[in-house]
């Protein structure tokens, strides 16, 4: 982060701004869960949430949303937010890991000689959380790594511009989450296609469902002959469900919440075979 060039006349973009309130969010939730933790003596699982908000949130996820493109400047804001929330997290882990923690508190900023993190007091966090910031980005998360699949499953390079399609209705859009899943999808656009017809490679989050055109990104035959296997494993797969579904003294005796699930599973292969079957057709 030391390394970034700082320009303060940018404008904070859309995705930077959701990433850094989602992460607040998530801050405010760890805090609280630590709290609990540490008041009940679990002192491992309050060190292993701070592990995780670090680890999985803040490296795996925010940085990448915030970072600047390739030798471009970040604006100042931004820089400012990412450094507030870097030193907060530090003083999460300080109990924890006292000696690393000081010293990168002390390189963050220009600091007193007497100054410590040990004598800072720690962040306040015991508001409300925004729950439904935490639920869209986790559900724009689930998006980004099904998009993120497709590229690796077609070979298609990083540096291609894909465009996203959602069968859904533009009401539904939140221009927030759908500018993080552009960002680190590399996406040309987020298109909301309500009632047109099923193009390119598809998968399904939150019952909605999503689409890549791949037309001159994919070798046809290929295409053809892994949607031909895919075919034939999800058609096994239901197979197998519905055998167990017709087993009466499976669906008389077992828990209604375990045969929910098995017609869960049911529909949603019924469904996966129908969109393969309608992609093979285009290809064929």
């Amino acid at each position: 982060m030391r390394g970034w060039e700082v320009d303060d006349n940018l404008p904070q973009p859309l995705h930077t701004a959701t990433a850094i309130q989602w992460m607040h969010e998530r801050l405010t939730e760890v805090f609280q869960g630590m709290q609990w933790n540490v008041q009940r003596y679990r002192i491992s699982e309050a060190l292993m949430d701070i592990y995780k908000l670090i680890w999985d949130d803040f490296c795996s996820c925010f940085l990448e949303v915030v970072k600047p493109g390739f030798q471009q400047p970040i604006d100042g804001k931004t820089y400012r937010d990412i450094i507030d929330i870097f030193e907060m997290l530090m003083q999460f882990l300080h109990p924890f890991m006292p000696f690393i923690t000081e010293e990168l508190w002390q390189t963050m900023r220009q600091r007193g000689e007497k100054e410590s993190i040990m004598m800072t007091q720690m962040p306040v966090l015991d508001g409300e959380m925004d729950q439904k910031v935490l639920d869209d980005f986790a559900a724009a998360r689930k998006v980004i790594e099904q998009v993120r699949r497709i590229r690796t499953e077609k070979n298609i390079a990083q540096k291609h511009l894909l465009k996203l399609r959602v069968y859904a209705k533009p009401e539904v859009a939140n221009p927030a989450t759908d500018a993080v899943i552009a960002k680190l999808c590399n996406l040309e656009s987020v298109d909301y296609v309500a009632g047109e017809e099923v193009d390119g490679a598809t998968f399904i989050e939150n019952n909605i469902q999503y689409s890549v055109p791949l037309s001159g990104l994919v070798d046809a035959s290929e295409e053809i002959k892994k949607l031909e296997a895919d075919l034939k494993y999800a058609e096994g797969f239901l197979q197998g469900v519905l055998k167990k579904l017709s087993n009466a003294s499976f669906v008389n005796n077992a828990p209604q919440k375990v045969v929910e699930i098995e017609r869960k599973k049911q529909a949603d292969a019924e469904e996966k075979i129908r969109i393969i079957k309608e992609q093979l057709a285009k290809l064929k």
